[in-house]
């Protein structure tokens, strides 16, 4: 199979459920190639047919067609895969409303008070990933560490 058969296929899977695709390369690259046999497969789905689903955001069903897609998706070589999500998939898509290079104000924790009854704060977080920061050691990265997103340090300036 060449770039432009392995594209077809991986744009008709994309086109066809863009969360299920999505999350078929995450899993994917969580169990590798070599773990998506269809004996493995379907032992799997079989084992997922088995649990209670009743309290998981996602159907039993639902998490097999992940399963199967990402069967799929591995038997296609994966230098194809790889060039085809460089090249088709944005990866702030699947953050819906999420604006990376708009500032967000950083989550303040406080874990004391100062001489003067103020609350100090020690942690601050960012607003989409919760990586934490300490406010008096830790630099006020323009962008957090963890997901990018832009962050306003204002709140933690003014006290």
């Amino acid at each position: 199979m060449n770039y432009k058969e392995a594209s077809k296929v991986l744009m008709k899977m994309q086109r066809s459920n863009e969360i299920i695709f999505r999350m078929a390369i995450s899993h994917l690259m969580d169990v590798g190639i070599r773990h998506l046999t269809d004996e493995n497969v379907e032992y799997t789905c079989e084992e997922i047919m088995k649990q209670d689903d009743s309290h998981s955001i996602m159907t039993n069903e639902f998490q097999c067609e992940i399963v199967r897609a990402a069967a799929k998706i591995a038997k296609i070589e994966h230098t194809l895969v790889l060039a085809y999500i460089a090249k088709n998939i944005k990866y702030d898509v699947g953050l819906e409303g999420l604006k990376t290079d708009e500032p967000m104000k950083v989550e303040l924790k406080g874990d004391g008070y100062d001489d003067n009854g103020n609350l100090y704060y020690e942690y601050a977080y960012c607003p989409v990933c919760e990586h934490e920061y300490e406010v008096d050691y830790d630099d006020y990265d323009k962008f957090c560490r963890e997901c990018g997103q832009a962050l306003d340090w204002s709140e933690v300036a003014e006290n």
